[in-house]
């Protein structure tokens, strides 16, 4: 099974044709900014929220047809910024900081790439 979720993603308001593997996931995961301080008088906390500008999110297919190959390197020339949703209730702001692929061959006329990486580097986030 290529794709684990119900519903694809959408980066950059085009679908996916399968999501990345269950294992080729990082998940969105967004760090709290703090710092503890340990005072004379006690402790102090200093707590910024979520920081999302040091989140990038991984994704990665064993395999992918040349149409969606060619699709996400386009995106990746382009270096722009895109909407991003992985239907987890945010849209988040991205830009695709890393991709990578390599060429593994023809099968029944169609060409495929294999060790496909696509990494998100995070801006923004909001609620859907």
């Amino acid at each position: 099974m290529v794709g684990v979720d119900v519903m694809n993603r959408l980066l950059g308001g085009v679908e996916y044709p399968y999501n990345p593997n269950s294992d080729g996931f990082s998940g969105v995961n967004v760090p709290k900014k703090r710092a503890d301080y340990r005072t004379f008088a006690g402790n102090l906390t200093l707590n910024w929220g979520l920081d999302v500008s040091s989140m990038v999110i991984t994704e990665q297919w064993d395999y992918v047809e040349d149409s969606f190959y060619q699709l996400l390197l386009q995106l990746y020339e382009l270096n722009q910024e895109y909407s991003y949703r992985p239907h987890d209730g945010y849209i988040y702001l991205v830009e695709i900081a890393d991709f990578d692929a390599a060429y593994w061959g023809k099968y029944e006329g169609t060409e495929y790439w294999t060790g496909v990486v696509l990494k998100l580097q995070v801006n923004k986030r909001e609620k859907e």
